[in-house]
């Protein structure tokens, strides 16, 4: 490496090298092509193998693309085997893989990122409980611009990166972070030193390639994917032309997944970090989980009715004149309800009840996205109210109309209870 070699000029068109990977009939679980060395082989590699990864260079020297790279080449080869927990802190880089398997949306704050780190780090720990991790889907993990984390929070990220990582691999989960910042803030030697494989494109100085793998020769690259591969800190690094793939070979990729159309997935995906589970479980309960979307309203709203039984009861004895050990309450009662009696006072709490309990069902029904579900629903609630409310005003007597505007009231009033009380049960950001 004293003196960097000139790569080809040619492309490495990231879909023949696909072609030759399945020619080779190599077998990795999560196959990621790193390019083409000096001596023109192809470089192919399993993810897993290599655990984590770190891309630094400067802008436009091809880090995107070799992101884009291995998206490509894991929905193309093993659709099936993983998921995405993808952050674009950009918000210009990942925005088209919005249709893939995600595991949660993509983040574009740090706030978020936060917040979805600690639930993936969770769901780490949960999976190393497990005695069988082989038909669980790996989740692959891809940060573009660390350095608006660390920025935001230093010790929290890079808190929050040592737990993931520790026992990460037995947990199926692997890691790429890039950024085009190369200093001791946005990759502290902490961090560095947990990342084994480092890729450095184009840099603007030799410090800046030497403080990430150990070589200066990172400044005298040409750019556009070329390269430097370390992957073991004892050998020297390895020059590379990493891949190319097309916009629209990238479009037509992401088109399959569209729709739930997944192209060549064979299992089914859950959309959120916040809902995963062991994915064989929940495969075997698939007709369950269609059957709890379809009981969602009529079970909601029967909870609802089932409700106000008891305090039809409760009511109904606290307005019975007769003797009992508790004459003090129905005494104090019939105070507080002067004249009005059992079915008036039932007649406005009922609506406030059915309300609040309907809301709170949709919540505890939904087999996933809980809380959208629930406010859905508390808006249909309150538009059957209104309209009946418009009804009622266009015809019978002010004391009907009046009551009437009072249950609806009752109404609002118990749903947007029920609003606050999911909001408070769901932990994670819609």
């Amino acid at each position: 490496m004293e003196k960097i070699k000139e790569l080809n000029k040619i492309k490495v068109i990231l879909s023949k090298a696909i072609e030759e990977y399945e020619q080779q009939k190599l077998n990795y679980e999560l196959p990621i092509m790193l390019g083409v060395s000096e001596n023109g082989k192809q470089n192919f590699a399993d993810f897993v193998d290599l655990n984590q990864i770190i891309t630094v260079g400067q802008t436009g020297s091809g880090k995107s693309m070799f992101q884009d790279a291995i998206i490509y080449t894991l929905c193309t080869i093993v659709p099936g085997t993983m998921k995405f927990f993808l952050v674009d802190m950009k918000k210009l880089v990942l925005g088209i893989y919005h249709e893939l398997p995600l595991i949660t949306p993509i983040i574009q704050n740090c706030e978020d990122y936060f917040v979805q780190m600690d639930l993936l780090i969770k769901e780490k720990d949960r999976r190393l409980k497990l005695s069988n991790l082989k038909k669980l889907p790996y989740i692959v993990v891809i940060i573009d611009t660390i350095s608006d984390l660390t920025s935001f929070d230093k010790n929290r990220f890079e808190t929050q990166l040592s737990n993931l990582l520790k026992d990460a691999n037995k947990a199926k989960i692997h890691l790429l972070i890039s950024d085009s910042r190369i200093n001791s803030t946005t990759f502290s030697s902490k961090t560095l030193s947990i990342f084994p494989t480092k890729i450095c494109f184009t840099t603007t100085t030799p410090e800046s390639s030497k403080y990430i793998i150990g070589s200066d020769k990172g400044s005298l690259l040409k750019g556009e994917g070329d390269a430097l591969l370390v992957i073991d800190k004892n050998e020297p690094p390895i020059r590379i032309q990493t891949p190319y793939v097309s916009d629209k070979e990238l479009q037509t990729m992401t088109d399959k997944f569209k729709g739930g159309q997944r192209g060549r997935i064979k299992k089914p995906f859950r959309p959120y970090l916040r809902d995963l589970e062991d994915d064989r479980k929940y495969m075997k309960d698939n007709l369950n989980i269609w059957f709890r979307w379809i009981l969602v309203f009529p079970g909601a709203l029967i909870t609802g009715i089932l409700a106000t039984y008891p305090l039809h009861w409760m009511i109904s004895f606290l307005f019975n004149d007769d003797e009992s050990v508790l004459g003090s309450i129905k005494y104090f009662s019939n105070i507080v309800f002067h004249n009005v009696g059992a079915e008036a006072v039932e007649y406005m709490i009922y609506p406030f009840v059915i309300a609040m309990v309907f809301v709170i069902s949709a919540y505890k029904i939904a087999p996933k996205f809980k809380l959208r579900t629930a406010t859905m629903l508390f808006y249909l609630y309150i538009f059957g109210w209104i309209v009946a409310l418009t009804i009622s005003i266009g015809g019978g007597s002010n004391d009907m109309r009046f009551a009437f505007s009072g249950r609806t009231v009752m109404a609002l009033l118990g749903a947007v209870l029920g609003l606050v009380q999911c909001k408070k049960m769901s932990k994670v950001i819609e």
